[in-house]
């Protein structure tokens, strides 16, 4: 696997951070507790091929990072890790998949997964990982998935003004105090600089997550199918208002 480029992104530390592996590639520590976290999650087990999902994730997030400079949030060495992107440095909306190359060259290496030919042709490493992870009969299905969550968040912040968004949250092992405590952190954050929370997950609501950020004055925004059937996962949009009390 190429390593991930560094220097990572900035890095806030909520307690102390020690340990030479992560501090030595912080943004390689974060991706992979996402990657773990998310491995039974219902979006990426839906799109990623049957047996890659924590490839799949780790690819998606390399992909992503050739848009955004998130911050990253860790806790506890890296054991719980968010990935937090101001709405105000977000690039243009626009489709992710629009890049102009040659559709049957491109069809004939993804067919035969060859990350190399994908990106002979032109197309950014990353991309051509994450291109080769996803299911082909999805591919259609998560692009318009994508585009239409940048339009959600779009229309939150014309709404709204600016927001945190909550892009990846993982943790390491049961969910136990971690989500409880990287909420409090963010919480902080977000009133200090009078912005809402936005986050978007595959989570079902009742759970143990769903009820973490309840706690923290997390509001339902609506639910979202992805795809047809009813095998699709729903993605959920939870969101603060700066301010918002904490339930007691």
């Amino acid at each position: 696997m190429d390593p991930i480029r560094e220097p990572a992104e900035p890095v806030v530390a909520i307690d102390e951070l020690t340990d030479p592996k992560a501090l030595e590639c912080p943004t390689a520590a974060a991706i992979t507790t996402i990657a773990q976290a998310h491995e039974h999650d219902a979006a990426v087990e839906y799109f990623s091929k049957g047996g890659h999902s924590k490839e799949f994730s780790k690819a998606l997030l390399e992909m992503l990072r050739l848009r955004h400079t998130y911050q990253i949030h860790e806790l506890s060495q890296f054991k719980c890790v968010a990935f937090v992107l101001d709405s105000a440095d977000r690039d243009q909306p626009g489709h992710a998949n629009e890049l102009q190359l040659d559709e049957q060259a491109v069809a004939a290496a993804l067919e035969e997964g060859s990350v190399e030919k994908l990106g002979a042709l032109g197309m950014p490493q990353p991309r051509a990982k994450f291109e080769v992870l996803l299911k082909p009969e999805q591919r259609d299905t998560f692009w318009e998935a994508f585009a239409a969550a940048e339009a959600r968040l779009t229309a939150f912040v014309k709404e709204h003004g600016p927001v945190l968004q909550l892009a990846f949250l993982g943790w390491q092992g049961p969910p136990g105090g971690w989500v409880e405590k990287m909420l409090q952190h963010l919480v902080k954050v977000a009133d200090a600089q009078r912005k809402w929370i936005y986050y978007e997950t595959a989570a079902p609501a009742g759970g143990e997550e769903a009820e973490s950020f309840s706690k923290h004055g997390f509001q339902e925004m609506g639910e979202h199918p992805v795809g047809q059937g009813s095998g699709a996962p729903v993605l959920r949009v939870l969101a603060r208002p700066p301010g918002a009390a904490k339930e007691q």
